[in-house]
């Protein structure tokens, strides 16, 4: 996928990891890498053949015992008495493990610890059986590289957006540099296929077999989408979609970038995580596609079409849940469709 109006990654570097997305299963590929060099000069690799992996067994069954109120801080952030006390509360249904990609693959692409997640997964496992509770699986896909004098393995060829931080009132007494590194463009591929690939190891991790043998994480029924934001929601502010027009992008390209971002995460999570349902938070992203849709409204149109009740569409807090709200579109929308939470 190439990001860019001349088709090719703004980014020079010498280590390419590319994500290809939309790939049939069980079918044969040709593939050629373009490549250009600084001074503009470009050369052709020789074909290459490979096929896809087989499309994976169906396992997810859903239930409406999975469904019901979440609490949206994560297991490990939980005091010893806070965490006994959701555990007791009838009224909360699903808990969250929380690890980010920063913990699990802290220094090299080949070392993953897994002491973060696991640790969280057994203990969370043990409370909850027998209290009729389930986990929701959140995997946090962004990296924060500020104040680091070399940038690390995962940002080699990565396009980041170069701009100042916005003050918020606690922090303006905090001097930042003028361009300090904040934001990862949200659909870099380089970026994309090397956090894709972790979520890949996790699923491999968790249920090396999935096709043989029972399930052996049976409360962990749901699987959050992450994006690279900071808080894991897909959705654009002005000021960012602002930074990306000043970096070249147009809004139909900016959208069309989005939606196949989104498509690649959904379709790795789904086949990382064959039992668990997905479960996403979108937002609004504020700009159009080629036909015409708000980009946000159309991803979530692919998702809803693509994995059905295997979805869960979430709005976060009470506050914004009035009939005019984002959870009462989302309802509007999709009710035959997906789980709307």
């Amino acid at each position: 996928k190439s990001m860019s109006a001349d088709q090719y990654t703004k980014e020079l570097c010498r280590n390419h990891d590319l994500l290809l997305a939309g790939l049939a299963p069980d079918t044969r590929y040709h593939l050629r890498v373009w490549n250009k060099a600084e001074g503009g000069a470009e050369t052709v690799s020789p074909a290459v053949q490979f096929r896809t992996p087989p499309k994976p067994p169906d396992l997810y069954r859903p239930s409406r015992e999975h469904w019901g109120l979440q609490l949206s801080e994560p297991w490990c952030d939980l005091a010893a008495e806070t965490r006994a006390k959701a555990v007791a509360a009838p009224y909360i249904r699903t808990l969250r493990v929380r690890a980010t990609w920063g913990e699990l693959q802290p220094e090299k692409p080949d070392q993953i610890s897994w002491k973060v997640l696991e640790e969280q997964l057994a203990g969370l496992e043990k409370a909850s059986a027998g209290k009729e509770k389930f986990i929701k699986l959140s995997l946090a896909g962004v990296r924060h590289v500020e104040g680091k004098n070399e940038d690390p393995w995962f940002l080699e060829g990565v396009e980041i957006l170069q701009r100042p931080r916005k003050e918020k009132a606690e922090t303006k007494r905090r001097e930042h540099k003028p361009e300090e590194k904040e934001n990862v463009v949200r659909w870099d591929p380089q970026y994309l296929c090397r956090w894709l690939a972790l979520v890949k190891a996790v699923g491999n991790r968790l249920e090396p077999n999935p096709a043989e043998g029972p399930d052996p994480h049976p409360f962990l029924v749901l699987a959050a989408i992450s994006s690279v934001s900071n808080t894991g929601e897909m959705a654009m502010t002005p000021r960012l979609l602002d930074a990306y027009r000043e970096d070249g992008y147009t809004n139909a390209q900016i959208a069309e970038n989005m939606k196949w971002a989104c498509r690649a995460m959904l379709q790795v999570f789904a086949e990382a995580f064959p039992r668990q349902g997905l479960a996403m938070n979108m937002g609004n992203i504020n700009v159009r596609d080629e036909k015409g849709n708000e980009a946000g409204e159309a991803i979530l149109d692919e998702a809803a079409a693509a994995y059905g009740k295997r979805m869960q569409l979430a709005v976060t807090g009470f506050g914004k849940a009035d009939k005019d709200g984002p959870h009462a579109k989302l309802v509007q929308r999709f009710r035959d469709q997906v789980v709307v939470a």
